[in-house]
């Protein structure tokens, strides 16, 4: 965050001189635009080897990155990599339960973040080829209902509960088979609203979507009662912000590393402030 305090300054109006000390405690609070989406948790894999160390956190969230086995998990590097910073993505193994993936999970305290203020979720996504089954890509937890983000039979992306089926149905996202494309859920009371490389798609609202953020994992990491995995299917960078994104954050997301901190852009927020100083100078003015 930037920390601006401009001095007092005289100013001159029909000779009565005026002070007017403006103080920016937030730099993005002056604009009128709520602060930088704080990282809690995000995972690029670009450290993990076929055998690698535990998942490492890339942000500020208090909740330990738990491998769900001790056995290894399935990497790859042949179909590359959706930015540009080498390394590795996660790929879900198919009918094998003992691959481990990643689960952060704490259903007391939870993960720092809830639907009340809202909060928001990202990965990056690779199909490589088309089928008839049911693909699992990422799964949450809000309060006491589990949430899988599955590939359908039909090719499809829907969002699954586990208290009630697919959240207002099966839903067509586009994306392209074999390319990397980039998905992003704003999460706040009582709805989700779904960006595909930045572009919002679509929103789904549910009662049930109320509470903490108690939970994220890999595919199975969450919820285990039915093996949605698949060989066609591999992830990278997944993010969870304490804030709703906007879309140029999401697009930003889709093509940059994720940031510890991410605000509007500056060019963006400079302009604001000379226009909104302009603005408070002519009503003193006045």
């Amino acid at each position: 965050m930037w920390n601006i305090e401009f001095a007092s300054r005289q100013i001159h109006d029909h000779n009565h001189p005026m002070n007017i000390k403006i103080y920016l405690v937030s730099f993005l609070s002056f604009l009128g635009v709520t602060h930088g989406a704080d990282l809690l948790y995000g995972i690029d894999f670009n450290t993990q080897g076929a055998n690698g160390p535990l998942f490492n956190n890339k942000g500020s969230g208090l909740v330990t990155i738990q491998q769900t086995s001790t056995n290894y998990h399935s990497y790859n590097n042949t179909i590359g990599v959706p930015l540009d910073d080498g390394g590795y993505n996660h790929m879900y193994k198919q009918g094998n339960y003992s691959a481990g993936t990643f689960k952060i999970q704490d259903t007391v305290n939870g993960l720092g973040t809830k639907t009340e203020t809202g909060f928001s979720l990202g990965l990056h996504l690779y199909y490589s080829a088309t089928g008839a089954d049911w693909t699992n890509a990422l799964e949450f937890q809000i309060g006491s209902v589990i949430y899988q983000l599955q590939k359908t039979a039909s090719n499809n992306l829907t969002l699954y509960s586990s208290i009630g089926g697919p959240v207002g149905g099966e839903h067509s996202l586009a994306y392209n088979t074999g390319e990397w494309f980039h998905l992003g859920m704003n999460v706040t009371e009582a709805k989700i609203e779904f960006f595909i490389n930045g572009v919002s798609t679509l929103s789904l609202e549910s009662a049930s979507i109320s509470g903490n953020l108690n939970g994220v994992s890999g595919a199975n990491g969450l919820f285990s009662g039915y093996e949605r995995r698949g060989n066609n299917l591999s992830v990278d960078n997944i993010v969870v912000y304490d804030a709703p994104l906007s879309s140029d954050q999401w697009k930003y997301l889709s093509a940059n590393p994720m940031e510890a901190d991410l605000v509007p852009e500056p060019a963006t927020a400079a302009l604001g402030l000379l226009g909104l100083s302009g603005l408070m100078l002519r009503r003193r003015r006045g």
